[in-house]
């Protein structure tokens, strides 16, 4: 699998994670199919790191930064 084809899978199993929670299950084995599970994780992984350099410069922070920010918000949501 090429890294695009890779990055197209995470793509594509993202779209179904947000999709309606009561479809997602079976929409993200419909997508990942026969694929190497290490493929799709790769793909994923592509995706999530071009999100968090969308969100670097559309932020102004660093990496880590963006992460810190997500970790905190996430443990104030589950309070």
């Amino acid at each position: 699998m090429t890294p695009r084809e890779r990055w197209q899978l995470g793509v594509a199993v993202l779209t179904a994670f947000v999709g309606p929670p009561e479809r997602r299950v079976t929409d993200i084995t419909s997508v990942v199919g026969d694929h190497d599970p290490r493929e799709v994780l790769f793909g994923v992984l592509a995706v999530a790191r071009d999100l968090l350099a969308l969100l670097r410069v559309e932020s102004g922070l660093d990496a880590t930064e963006v992460l810190q920010a997500l970790a905190e918000q996430k443990a104030s949501e589950d309070d």
